[in-house]
């Protein structure tokens, strides 16, 4: 049985709850910053960057 798609709400709703958790780390770190991450800014933003691109392709999909 193949797996149903996520709705795009969800999609966006992960997307949001990523670039909130990668703002908040930003503002609260003092060695990161947009260009240079430590360890932990470095996970947000990839975690960030993925479901970026999870929900531009979903979007696209459309």
């Amino acid at each position: 049985m193949a797996a149903r798609p996520r709705p795009l709400a969800a999609y966006v709703a992960a997307y949001i709850a990523a670039i909130r958790d990668y703002r908040q780390h930003l503002a609260r770190c003092r060695r990161c910053n947009r260009a240079v991450h430590c360890r932990h800014g470095s996970r947000r933003h990839t975690d960030y960057l993925r479901t970026q691109a999870a929900y531009r392709a979903a979007h696209a999909c459309r």
